[in-house]
């Protein structure tokens, strides 16, 4: 799952990095793009309905986190911390892109098909669209969300796509359907430069 607004017009063969520094890809494992689908309702200019799912020519390397289920995350949310991971860069002019970094931002808003959290000290940049925010949930953490959109400097708000709103349509992607298995730990970094950080 990734927001649509990455891949909508990308015609150029497209392939997912695992690993921790997309820089050196040679430190990962590669994996190209069967193909994508971008939700039939998204809007390029107001990125409305910005998430699209990627289906990949072999099984990931890793296992894939379970999404939280739909009617789990409301306004009680508000003030929780979730845990945003990315690969973008550190500043708004574009520094330290391409190294993997987590860090734990709490909700601020939730509406029916995205949140917004509101940090003057830590934030998605850059090079984050499409990563994925994740809920402890169950004792787990879960897909919650991809990064969709934020300040032009990085330091004051963001909002992401809730993958919840959208799961009865990602699952028909799946093979079958229904919630991969656990995921791994998703290590916070230290907190730097106002964005997910090293």
């Amino acid at each position: 799952v990734t927001a649509a607004h990455c891949v909508y017009g990308v015609t150029a063969p497209q392939q997912v990095f695992f690993g921790v520094n997309a820089n050196r890809p040679n430190t990962g494992q590669v994996v190209d793009v069967d193909s994508y689908t971008i939700h039939p309702s998204f809007d390029y200019y107001s990125l409305d309905n910005d998430i699209a799912v990627l289906e990949l020519a072999e099984d990931a390397p890793v296992t894939p986190s379970p999404m939280l289920p739909s009617g789990v995350f409301d306004n009680s949310w508000v003030g929780q911390p979730l845990r945003f991971v990315g690969y973008g860069s550190t500043t708004y002019y574009g520094t330290g892109s391409g190294r993997k970094r987590a860090v734990d931002i709490d909700v601020d808003a939730v509406d029916a098909t995205t949140f917004s959290f509101n940090d003057n000290t830590h934030q998605t940049c850059y090079g984050d669209s499409g990563g994925g925010a994740f809920a402890d949930h169950d004792g787990q953490y879960q897909l919650i969300g991809v990064t969709s959109y934020g300040d032009y400097y990085c330091n004051t708000y963001g909002v992401d796509t809730r993958v919840d709103a959208y799961i009865t349509w990602i699952e028909g992607f799946m093979g079958g359907g229904g919630n991969p298995g656990t995921g791994t730990e998703l290590t916070p970094g230290v907190l730097d430069g106002g964005t997910l950080a090293l």
